[in-house]
């Protein structure tokens, strides 16, 4: 609640930063009732400071973090009392707050039912204390929980959401080979992202990027893969999560080392089971198991699972840090001292170098999408001509438009008046304007008339609120420009695809450019609403040709290029030529 505010989310941050210390706190409260001395608990809680999608997640826009934090403390809270043999009606309703924070608790829920139901089995308690329990549950699922699930219901239809985005992200169970091959891909595509080398202290990261990239071939190729979410190509994305060279706080992972010290601590409980704290160390991993069985069965792969696995994080810890206090002195000496150097400079790489995270707004600002869209309004209106007349926006005040001011040379800014009447066309709303009216790129789409018109995109996509057209009078010998309105770049399986939106002047056709990088030839079709026809650039080829448009009108345009190996794909370049 501390991130809301009447308009907008301007102190999220602390939110955010708010759910990583109540998740480091659970983790030590957790450590404490799970048998460790007070030490390895609050080292168990550091060990979470060297997950990099946990610690990337104090300062990221993400509510991940807030609702793990939220969950894991109501759970601690609970356990405590349930030891101390107190009322759990008052601990109870605070889960419901979990699941209004993120409805991907949903995938934590097999899990923390296994321990519910092992911890009501070692502190039985009458029933009329879990009937309160139960009560109050339902309370704290309907006061903060159930309000999302009925805007969704009268919104959608349905609790969770669109039925077909619920549909998408939650593949049905085609067959037992299928769901074998899922789980499978799924999990080897989860252990090849968790070598991402961000996530990774400095000695590691090599071997880390050798490792997840072998594992990534063993994978399968898109076409004979059904099982990710939007058709997004497994190999190639995490091909490139592997390759970053920088943190992502929607890629980073639990790291290496979180994943050995687990395993230690489970196999050494394994190996200890008649003794009770090791059945209890047992039963958390079994959940946290359990969770990521779940989730890789349910979830249609994407690049982001990570972000969710952060919900089982103190349990992680815990285990982690069990199985390094069951080692010899001198041995755990020197295992917390590694697990630590490691903590710290995985903690130290990832907040200040994920492009997500707060941090960079102080340290390198220029970093920032306010940055990004100022100064690329400011290189694009530079280039403008007529010099000497002012800059006439129409534009909302919540946008960067200090970038028109902050110029060399100087150039004067109007605004258009507010009683200025609605002009039915671009042409008409310059007419007696001096210079470049400056508008939203959507604004007088399709509408423009006869004028001379320039186009910003942020992303391609003259829908944003940051995409801008400018457009002015003609002079008397000047003719209409086409115009591109909209330029998306998407990978689809084996090709690359643009979506243009061009906006033809006067004449037939509109001159178009095609860059090949590759050195391999690659083929290419286009399609307009006049024609279909395919070609061939040969390597390095920059190759102009004539796309045959409707005269004066918007037309969808498409380029489909065949993919290569290498990294030249994102080096293709298609571009209006005037």
């Amino acid at each position: 609640l501390v991130g809301v505010s009447r308009e907008g989310f301007p102190l999220l941050v602390l939110t955010q930063a708010s759910g990583g210390i109540m998740t480091v706190g659970a983790t030590v409260g957790l450590a404490r009732q799970s048998g460790l001395g007070r030490s390895a608990s609050i080292l168990a809680g550091a060990l979470l400071l060297g997950m990099g999608n946990v610690v990337a997640q104090f300062t990221a826009a993400q509510t991940d973090l807030f609702t793990a934090g939220v969950f894991a403390v109501s759970f601690y809270l609970w356990l405590a009392a349930l030891r101390r043999r107190e009322a759990l009606g008052r601990r109870a309703p605070r889960a419901g707050l979990a699941l209004g924070a993120k409805g991907t608790l949903f995938y934590l829920a097999p899990g923390a039912v296994l321990w519910v139901a092992w911890l009501a089995w070692q502190h039985p308690l009458p029933w009329p204390q879990w009937r309160r329990t139960l009560l109050a549950a339902a309370l704290g699922l309907g006061l903060f929980a159930a309000p999302a699930f009925v805007r969704n219901w009268r919104a959608y239809g349905d609790a969770l959401g669109p039925a077909v985005w619920v549909k998408k992200h939650h593949k049905g169970f085609d067959s037992v080979s299928g769901q074998t091959h899922k789980i499978y891909w799924n999990l080897t595509s989860a252990l090849a992202q968790n070598l991402e080398p961000q996530s990774q202290p400095p000695g590691l990261r090599a071997l880390s990027q050798t490792a997840g990239l072998a594992l990534v071939a063993s994978l399968p190729a898109s076409a004979q893969d059904p099982y990710t979410l939007n058709h997004i190509d497994r190999r190639l994305e995490l091909e490139k999560i592997l390759r970053r060279s920088e943190p992502d706080a929607d890629a980073t992972s639990f790291g290496l080392i979180t994943l050995l010290l687990f395993s230690a601590g489970t196999l050494i409980a394994l190996a200890r089971w008649r003794r009770p704290p090791a059945r209890l160390i047992l039963v958390w991993s079994a959940g946290v198991i359990i969770f990521l069985v779940f989730f890789l069965t349910m979830q249609q792969w994407h690049p982001f699972s990570f972000r969710y696995f952060v919900l089982v994080a103190p349990w992680i810890a815990l285990v982690a840090a069990w199985g390094i206090e069951q080692l010899a002195p001198r041995p755990r000496t020197v295992v917390w001292t590694l697990a630590l150097a490691g903590v710290l400079a995985v903690s130290w790489h990832v907040t200040l170098r994920t492009h997500q995270a707060g941090w960079r707004a102080v340290t390198q600002p220029t970093r920032s999408l306010g940055f990004f869209v100022s100064h690329g309004w400011r290189e694009w209106s530079r280039q403008l001509d007529q010099p000497e007349t002012p800059f006439t926006l129409d534009l909302p005040e919540e946008r960067p438009l200090s970038a028109f001011y902050r110029q060399w040379p100087r150039r004067d800014v109007a605004y258009l008046p507010e009683s200025a009447p609605a002009a039915a066309t671009a042409e008409a709303a310059v007419r007696g304007l001096d210079g470049w009216l400056i508008v939203p790129a959507s604004h007088f789409l399709g509408r423009e008339g006869r004028v001379a018109a320039s186009v910003w995109l942020l992303g391609g996509d003259e829908t944003s609120p940051f995409s801008l057209a400018a457009y002015r009078s003609l002079g008397p010998d000047e003719k209409p420009n086409p115009v591109i309105y909209r330029q998306r770049r998407t990978l689809v399986g084996p090709t690359v695809t643009f979506d243009l939106l061009i906006k033809s002047a006067g004449a037939p056709t509109v001159r178009v450019a095609f860059a090949n990088p590759a050195p391999q030839a690659r083929d290419f079709r286009w399609a307009t609403p006049l024609t279909h026809q395919q070609a061939t650039l040969a390597p390095g080829e920059r190759r102009v040709i004539e796309l045959p448009l409707p005269a004066d009108a918007v037309s969808e345009v498409k380029i489909i290029f065949t993919r290569v190996s290498g990294d030249s794909d994102d080096a293709l370049t298609v571009e209006l030529v005037r």
